[in-house]
């Protein structure tokens, strides 16, 4: 009998429910109401721990309240609706559409990210929800098909229980002849990058998947938020396929230089997709940056047509929107796991505006750089930022990065040292080489104890989980340059930093960190103590 109970109990949990997702904007007050229509009656939902700071405290309805990460009901309902605020719009002044802002920049994401975790009947047993279910945002998909002063339609479909991408056809768009141009332009570069064979092989693949006559089923999201103060734009690939937003007023109708870039970062984007078409679906496939980002370097060489007045605004802009990110601790660029792309978004801007200002950086000096090396590249840049910067009296505090690193080692340098851009005040450190991978390992351990989950997101399931920010890890990241641990400099003592690191956590489960600017002082517990 206790056996058929426990086994009724466990059919109950898996139970399917359908659902349906209404989003509803309000532009008055930059929110989006999310309404949630089950066909039977809900308790509980739990959501990712990420959306908690962007849910209104008035919710529409009464009788729920937000207990950490689960919404509860005084009773059961079928109807739950939730009010969306997005902070972006309050802190830098400008309005902000969160479906283009919220999760990565990327809107797609948004739904998925606003899709319960888990779901509970009255008697708290765990409903699923069931496949396939599309959800549909009409007038989203109007409003960004909208490019300029040309009009588009489309539906935005995502499937709730499956990877949840959008698709827009681009065919009878501007943007779409915009490509047509990066072609016939970039071609020759492609060409020189990866080899006449595979540069044609990528160019058929580029013309099937984005010109047409059926683009499908490459997923690419181009979103647009015309109340954007200054232009935007970001892409991201996931498991072979790819996303790209472009916000901006109105910035790219008959704006020349904005299409180029547009038009790279498309080339960029898709490049991976079809780098991993070629090698296969793999969750690792964002190491192999290399092929990709020499399209995105193009830009450099296009840019270059343009009259030197129209390329610095274009670059300013880009570089502002880049960097206001970052120094809100919001890191805008695309996440993927474990690896946190954001210096080398900055970092490109950043480079060509280099390249472009100092007369001994040439393009046609430093392409033989990039070209050779082609994962090497970002390394190049960043040591390039680094000499620019400190002609300008105002390095950025980049750490120079060893050439010779593998792939892993320089993406988890990176992302280790990823938050010391949003300081633009820091001295630029320079690590020897010998000691860089200590001086990584010993960083990333402190952001993990400080901010457990905060600086990489994680995989569950088939699907990423964005990073969670709190107002600690803002603090920490804005406020704090970690140059020692309780007194010992990390940069000119790694091995004595890190057995104090050891010693610390042992003795106390405390670590001490010391502000750069000023005297204040901060501790932060230890989380873990591997990997040192």
């Amino acid at each position: 009998m206790r056996l058929l109970l426990t086994l009724f109990s466990l059919l109950l949990s898996v139970r399917s429910l359908a659902l349906q997702l209404v989003i509803t904007e309000d532009p008055a007050k930059n929110s989006w109401l999310v309404e949630y229509v089950f066909q039977q009656p809900v308790k509980t939902l739990q959501f990712n721990p990420g959306i908690t700071p962007f849910i209104d405290t008035a919710w529409r309805h009464q009788g729920k309240s937000l207990d950490g990460h689960q919404l509860i009901m005084e009773k059961p309902a079928s109807r739950v609706a939730i009010d969306i605020t997005h902070p972006y719009h309050q802190t830098l002044n400008r309005q902000f559409t969160p479906f283009i802002r919220f999760s990565g920049n990327r809107y797609a994401m948004f739904v998925d990210h606003y899709l319960p975790t888990k779901i509970f009947d009255a008697h708290n047993n765990e409903i699923r929800l069931t496949a396939p279910t599309s959800i549909r945002l009409q007038s989203v998909a109007e409003r960004a098909l909208r490019f300029g002063n040309t009009k588009g339609s489309g539906t935005l479909e995502i499937t709730a229980t499956e990877k949840r991408y959008a698709y827009f056809g681009v065919a009878e768009t501007s943007l779409s002849k915009n490509l047509e141009t990066v072609i016939d332009t970039e071609l020759p570069n492609w060409i020189k990058a990866i080899g006449e064979k595979d540069a044609k092989d990528y160019e058929a693949y580029f013309r099937q998947h984005l010109i047409g006559p059926a683009p499908s089923p490459l997923f690419v999201a181009l979103g647009f938020a015309h109340n954007d103060a200054k232009p935007f734009l970001d892409g991201g690939y996931i498991g072979g396929e790819v996303l790209l937003n472009i916000s901006g007023n109105g910035w790219f109708e008959n704006n020349r230089a904005n299409q180029i870039v547009i038009g790279h970062t498309v080339a960029h984007e898709l490049a991976h997709a079809w780098q991993a078409q070629r090698e296969g679906p793999d969750d690792k496939i964002w190491l192999k940056e290399g092929a990709a980002d020499l399209f995105a370097y193009q830009a450099m060489l296009d840019l270059q047509q343009m009259s030197a007045s129209e390329y610095r605004a274009v670059l300013k802009n880009a570089h502002a929107s880049c960097m206001t990110a970052l120094s809100q601790s919001r890191l805008s660029s695309f996440r993927s796991a474990g690896f946190n792309k954001a210096p080398y978004h900055c970092g490109h801007l950043l480079l060509r505006a280099a390249i472009d200002s100092t007369p001994k950086n040439k393009a046609h000096d430093i392409w033989p750089i990039l070209f050779a090396k082609p994962f090497a590249h970002d390394f190049e840049a960043l040591n390039a930022l680094d000499e620019y910067f400190a002609k300008q009296n105002a390095t950025p505090g980049l750490l120079p990065l060893d050439q010779q690193l593998d792939e892993m080692n320089a993406g988890t340098r990176i992302a280790a040292y990823s938050h010391h851009i949003a300081n633009l005040n820091l001295p630029t450190v320079n690590v020897p080489e010998s000691k860089a991978d200590r001086v990584a390992t010993i960083i990333e351990f402190i952001l993990a104890s400080a901010c457990p989950g905060a600086w990489h997101g994680y995989w569950d399931k088939d699907h990423y989980i964005e990073p969670d920010v709190d107002k600690s890890c803002t603090t920490l990241s804005r406020d704090f340059w970690i140059s020692t641990v309780n007194g010992i400099n990390i940069f000119q003592q790694p091995d004595e930093a890190a057995q104090e690191l050891e010693r610390s956590c042992q003795r106390s489960g405390y670590l001490t960190l010391r502000q750069h600017h000023g005297t204040e002082t901060r501790k932060i517990s230890c989380s873990k103590t591997q990997a040192l």
